[in-house]
């Protein structure tokens, strides 16, 4: 993925270990008198597959995430995820299969109605997520959960 211009301060992107699939969340919104949640859009290209949707996420699914990487980070076992609120919109999860090895799973979900009918376009993949990342990933997050709590 080639991006044109620098991520924003509540942006963050995940790649694969040979850089040919990426995950970019791009900030969009906050809510935070009703229902405190975030807005991203998301874009995965996975090799020549490509999508993009369109999530809100609670605050609590993102604090949970967030403790989860912690975990994960420190002790390369182990399982996170993250949902959008909309059901099958976003579903993310990184898992450790050995210790330098962590596999990244993602399915996206558009719906969309055409003359009455519901449509579905659904985008399923895997790629091994590149450790690298894991500390920018956890400072990311650290800064959206700030930014839910103002």
């Amino acid at each position: 993925m080639i991006i044109s211009k620098p991520l924003e301060e509540y942006d963050f992107i995940l790649f694969s270990t040979d850089r040919k699939s990426s995950m970019l969340f791009t900030f969009l919104e906050i809510e935070q008198e009703r229902y405190p949640s975030i807005s991203f859009r998301v874009h995965i290209k996975d090799y020549m597959f490509s999508g993009e949707v369109y999530i809100w996420i609670e605050k609590e699914k993102i604090d949970n995430f967030l403790r989860d990487i912690k975990e994960l980070n420190s002790s390369r076992k182990g399982k996170l995820t993250l949902e959008s609120m909309s059901p099958e919109e976003l579903e993310l999860s990184i898992q450790s299969e050995r210790v330098d090895l962590f596999l990244m799973n993602y399915s996206i979900k558009q719906t969309k109605y055409c003359k009455n009918k519901m449509i579905e376009t659904i985008l399923k993949g895997t790629f091994e997520f590149d450790l690298e990342f894991f500390n920018d990933l956890e400072q990311n997050v650290k800064a959206i959960v700030k930014l839910l709590k103002l």
